[in-house]
């Protein structure tokens, strides 16, 4: 009923997420703009940060165009921020230019505000909501019910949004699968890769095998920690790091244009500990440059740093956070795939170090108690295969 009287009441809406897009941002702002183009309004998408891959594709999938340029705020007249609780989530420069032009914004979110709404803004929030596609679903199906003539694309879309933070419902609560139900009803199939007889994106496969491949495994006050760097795909790597029984799962890689981008996953086991991976991906945005973002059990992030130093850099912080330093007791056999040295080679870098100290004689059996990170020298000296 609010988002709908909102979309009405205003002829150029930009419609904002919060930096560097997740998959529900994304899902959320692709069914916003179908409804303002469906209700006669101009949209424009403003991603700051950019977006990750899987969100990206979400935007291209229902052909939703998107920019990271903060000036099409310039031309708006009222702004929809999505899936943050404050325009200060979605950067500087856009909660200056939101501030500057006064213009009316409504926040639609569930994340737990940690203050009251911005000036001038209208708050959709509900934090019992599995995510923000889910708290959107119930609004517009309070007002259009089960008919969304000429917008079911929106219903498609806020499927996948709460797919994505529900663990493909692993996690759904009653509630959130009778608005998923819904929304299969209206969208006319259920969205995404749990419709029945559905191809699996073959590179997701591909890349998750790839991570599991290159596994590292470490515990840390308990709790099991997966890490692992892939060339792509991290939001799906991290998430199977979990379904296969890790309590957080670790996956980035290397970014366009360079830096790294990665996502974390935790088990609710330990998101229910106090551990907040969304803090965490902040903090490790400000210590490295860039920016990064998230909740509890869930987190992206894109930095300036390699991939190497930007693991350094987050088990540094777990180590803080868990009162306990990660200590490996798994790695991956060397003979098994194309050993890489996490680090970019920066000699402060503790991976770094470890690389060089590898023994020749190191086998694939991990080292109880060991708090470094080796693999074989010889197996580092053969020719890289292509396939890795």
């Amino acid at each position: 009923m609010v988002v709908l009287e909102y979309l009405r009441s205003h002829r150029r809406i930009a419609v904002v997420t919060h930096e560097l897009a997740d998959v529900d941002a994304a899902a959320s702002a692709a069914a916003v703009a179908i409804l303002a183009r469906s209700a006669g309004a101009q949209v424009d998408v403003l991603t700051p940060g950019g977006a990750t891959r899987p969100a990206r594709l979400i935007l291209e999938r229902f052909s939703v165009p998107f920019t990271e340029d903060p000036s099409v705020l310039l031309s708006a007249d009222a702004v929809i921020l999505v899936d943050a609780p404050s325009p200060a989530r979605a950067g500087r420069r856009v909660e200056e230019l939101i501030s500057s032009r006064a213009l009316p914004t409504l926040i639609v979110d569930h994340h737990p505000a940690t203050s009251g709404p911005a000036a001038g803004a209208t708050a959709l929030v509900d934090e019992g909501a599995s995510s923000t596609s889910e708290v959107l679903a119930k609004d517009i199906m309070g007002s259009m019910g089960g008919a969304w003539d000429g917008a079911s694309d929106a219903a498609c879309a806020l499927g996948l949004g709460i797919l994505a933070d529900t663990g493909r419902l692993r996690n759904a609560g009653c509630g959130t699968l009778e608005v998923y139900s819904a929304l299969c009803r209206i969208c006319g199939r259920p969205p995404g890769p749990v419709s029945s007889g559905a191809r699996r994106d073959v590179s997701e496969v591909i890349a998750v095998l790839k991570g599991l491949r290159a596994l590292r495994i470490l515990e840390a006050g308990g709790w099991i920690i997966a890490a692992s760097i892939v060339g792509g795909q991290q939001a799906s790597v991290a998430a199977a790091l979990v379904r296969v029984g890790a309590d957080l799962g670790i996956a980035l890689g290397r970014a366009e244009g360079g830096g790294s981008e990665g996502s974390m996953r935790a088990s609710r086991a330990l998101s229910s500990s106090g551990l907040r991976l969304g803090d965490l991906a902040r903090e490790l945005a400000r210590e490295l440059g860039g920016s990064g973002g998230g909740h509890a059990a869930a987190a992206s992030f894109r930095v300036r740093a390699g991939p190497g130093a930007a693991m350094d850099a987050i088990l540094r912080l777990l180590s803080a956070s868990l009162n306990s330093t990660p200590r490996e007791i798994v790695r991956a056999c060397p003979g098994a795939a194309r050993t890489r040295q996490w680090s970019s080679g920066a000699s402060h870098s503790p991976i770094a170090a470890v690389h060089r100290r590898r023994s020749a004689a190191s086998t694939c059996a991990s080292r109880p108690g060991s708090s470094t990170w080796s693999s074989g020298r010889a197996a580092a000296a053969r020719p890289a295969s292509s396939g890795a």
